[in-house]
């Protein structure tokens, strides 16, 4: 022990009890109290105001659920908290930002995704949702202004499950989570971030750090998705109407602070009447869209919804991309538990290419809650290659197969899929044949025709 023991220890356990103690009885008080509260707890403790805002932060940051330190502890720890999207290829749980200018329809994008929520519907004729209650928190316009846009929209959500709160600030957290849990929400939208903040967002505002602290808290214990509607700083100079991150208004604290952020802005593309939107995803720690996809919407000047237009710089639609995702699932299904290599899946799926193939397996086997398995490949040079399979238990007269299942080792896999259970080189156990082709491929009028947008 040091010559000079302070008792750090205790004290800084004390103080962290104290200041824990004092934020709890402050959620007690009325709502109006609540910010004169913080500041007699300041005065309480004996704390300068930037030391009591350093603590609050660092409080924020202790009570958060840090993931474990070893690697295996770690894969368990991930796998027990994954979770399926709330709207597939588009929203998880969790904070989300979207931030854009003034006029690029924010507000119109939050209205439009909740009421697709709502019904149970697709958003923008593409996204699948499930049906669920939604809240909007809305303190960037009047409920007059939002009635009117409603009228122009043609707006029509199931008024039972949508909800509104027209007040709120960083203080007002406990009636947000109990509105949240009064209606089991499941999608909440706050417009706008910069007047929850009250207009004016400093990384050493404690008020400001409880509350993105508080809403990442809600979001993981409820299974929440919440959305944060934000602005981007206002630059005279720019020229392109893409956005990037650090257009984001107090960027890096804001955008630290989420698990996924989106940025929006609006374009005129060339021979068309109605403008383009565009949605770049710029942070993706929930695994459901991969950084830099740029989704496209038409917006209507006469009804302002929006229809979504395809993926920037992709010419295969989504749709596509999720029937073929779910047409290779299904032939691993169908051969559980045999084994295939990409190659092998290419050869037996007719109108996917190789390079199509070996993306689509990736994207299955790293599904949240997955059931797709893949296995490196031995006796081989150079780069790994891998073979894909099902674990479901149904397989092979419900003998479930698991990772550390051997795989006949040998050469590539035959050219000719048909040849492979005779064949070195073949994945499957030698007990086993290969299955024949799982579908007739485009020629088959069962199937359906690729989508090229």
């Amino acid at each position: 022990m040091s010559d000079y023991d302070f008792n750090l220890a205790e004290s800084t356990k004390e103080s962290k009890q104290q200041l824990d103690e004092g934020l709890a009885e402050i959620d007690k008080l009325p709502l109006v109290q609540r910010s004169i509260g913080l500041i007699q707890l300041q005065e309480q403790l004996g704390y300068k105001q930037k030391q009591f805002e350093l603590l609050v932060r660092q409080l924020a940051r202790s009570k958060e659920q840090k993931p474990p330190e070893g690697f295996t502890e770690l894969l368990h720890y991930a796998k027990e908290r994954s979770v399926a999207p709330l709207v597939k290829d588009f929203l998880a749980q969790g904070l989300t930002l979207v931030s854009g200018d003034g006029a690029s329809g924010k507000s119109t994008l939050a209205y439009l995704l909740l009421e697709a929520v709502s019904n149970g519907d697709k958003f923008a004729g593409q996204f699948q949702t499930t049906k669920a209650d939604v809240l909007m928190v809305q303190l960037d316009e009047t409920y007059l202004d939002a009635s009117k846009k409603f009228v122009r929209m043609g707006f029509d959500p199931d008024a039972e499950r949508f909800h509104f709160m027209w007040d709120f600030s960083p203080m007002a957290f406990p009636e947000l989570r109990q509105k949240v849990e009064e209606t089991d929400t499941k999608v909440v939208v706050i417009d706008s971030l910069l007047r929850a903040a009250g207009g004016e967002i400093k990384s050493s505002d404690a008020e400001f750090g409880l509350l993105i602290y508080r809403l990442n808290d809600l979001a993981a214990e409820l299974g929440v998705a919440i959305i944060v509607i934000h602005h981007i700083t206002k630059d005279k100079t720019r020229r392109n109407p893409e956005l990037v991150k650090d257009d984001i208004f107090g960027s890096t604290y804001v955008f630290n602070g989420t698990a996924d952020a989106w940025l929006y802005w609006r374009t005129k593309e060339d021979g068309e009447v109605d403008d383009t939107y565009c949605l770049k995803r710029i942070k993706d720690r929930s695994g459901t869209v991969d950084v830099g996809t740029v989704y496209q919407f038409t917006g209507s000047s006469e009804d302002r919804r929006l229809t979504f237009k395809g993926m920037r710089d992709r010419t295969v639609s989504l749709d596509q991309i999720a029937t073929d995702r779910e047409r290779v699932k299904q032939f691993l299904l169908t051969h559980e538990p045999a084994k295939f290599t990409a190659k092998q899946v290419y050869e037996h799926n007719p109108g996917l290419s190789l390079g199509y193939c070996k993306n689509l397996l990736a994207e299955l086997h790293a599904e949240p809650l997955s059931v797709i398995r893949r296995q490196k490949v031995t006796g081989g040079v150079g780069r790994p290659s891998y073979a894909y399979f099902a674990v479901t238990g149904k397989g092979d007269k419900g003998a479930k197969v698991t990772n550390s299942a051997p795989l006949s080792t040998g050469l590539t896999p035959p050219e000719n899929s048909s040849d492979s259970s005779s064949s070195q080189g073949s994945l499957l156990n030698k007990t086993q044949t290969l299955p024949p082709p799982y579908i007739r491929g485009e020629d088959d009028p069962h199937w359906p025709k690729r989508e090229v947008v």
